[in-house]
């Protein structure tokens, strides 16, 4: 038999393994600052009958416990809010019950955390200590086949590694849509709710990277609320240095990213400096403040289009 040909068409397989997006996390909407109310628990007889209970499952609970707890204490959370909706509880007290429920699930996710596999019916509890970290990129520009086609990218700490992670989280990008966020992750057993971090340090510049993206993202990201490419960095490797960085490639500036939408840089801040040299003259604003403004916009304009880097 002659040898055949054979054609294929390989994509992600081949490619998706030569680009990795690294990124800073900006910013968090933290749960974990609850507010302290032991001492208020100490006098257990001043308590409403529903925080009693709430009370008396979060110092019972354990494994052997754990869905009947579960459920118990969802019905006295909505017990609580009905009640307090009707008049029958004050507002004090339904913050004491869902405080309780923010200690009852910690606890609960703490024996969760292990079991293996995790029971179907106590993973949905999960979400609700789910955190947003606010990461400094666009997914629809750098990684949009997580929101169209629901890919699957592995994402985790680039740092921090000898040390277990504390939170779970989903990861939203800076951009204006509500879709601009990854909420599924590669999981130890298939697809997750949520991914494993760390708690961010004050001032701590904390990394994350996006894995396998090598395959078409770069290419299919638009202009999509006109962030542009992002900086890159080419890397080799070798057996005697280990890496080699052979070129950096800055990413759009403000002003090329405007040009796509037909707004240019010059013309921008020409007719500022015509409109703020009016405003002098009519004496609305000062020659100091005039000089300010342009000098700001015009580093504005040159600079980096996402957050933190000029």
């Amino acid at each position: 038999m002659p040898c055949p040909n054979i054609i294929s068409e390989s994509g992600r397989a081949v490619v998706a393994h030569y680009s990795v997006l690294v990124t800073n996390i900006l910013n968090t909407n933290t749960q974990n600052a609850l507010p302290d109310y032991d001492d208020v628990l100490e006098d257990a007889e001043k308590l409403s009958p529903t925080v009693r209970k709430l009370y008396d499952i979060y110092k019972s609970v354990d494994r052997h416990s754990l869905r009947e707890d579960y459920h118990d204490t969802l019905q006295l959370v909505q017990e609580a809010a009905s009640l307090f909706s009707l008049g029958y509880l004050n507002l004090h007290d339904r913050a004491l019950a869902e405080w309780l429920c923010s200690k009852i699930f910690i606890k609960i996710n703490k024996i969760v955390e292990k079991i293996r596999p995790v029971p179907e019916e106590l993973q949905s509890f999960q979400l609700s200590l789910r955190q947003t970290y606010f990461a400094n990129f666009s997914l629809f520009q750098s990684v949009p086949d997580s929101w169209a086609i629901d890919q699957l990218f592995p994402i985790m700490p680039i740092q921090r590694l000898q040390q277990k992670p504390g939170v779970m989280a989903s990861v939203a990008d800076i951009t204006c849509d509500s879709d601009g966020e990854v909420s599924s992750f590669v999981g130890e057993n298939g697809r997750a709710k949520f991914l494993p971090l760390h708690k961010v340090k004050g001032d701590e510049e904390y990394y994350i990277g996006f894995f396998m993206i090598g395959a078409y993202q770069e290419i299919l990201g638009d202009m999509h609320n006109l962030f542009g490419d992002t900086n890159a960095v080419h890397i080799t490797f070798n057996k005697k240095t280990n890496y080699k960085i052979d070129t950096v490639i800055n990413g759009d500036a403000t002003w090329e990213s405007l040009k796509y939408v037909q707004y240019k840089g010059p013309e921008i801040l020409k007719h500022v400096r015509d409109t703020l040299e009016k405003s002098v003259a009519s004496r609305k604003v000062s020659f100091e403040e005039t000089s300010h403004f342009i000098e700001l916009l015009d580093r504005m304009l040159l600079s980096y289009t996402y957050l933190g880097t000029e």
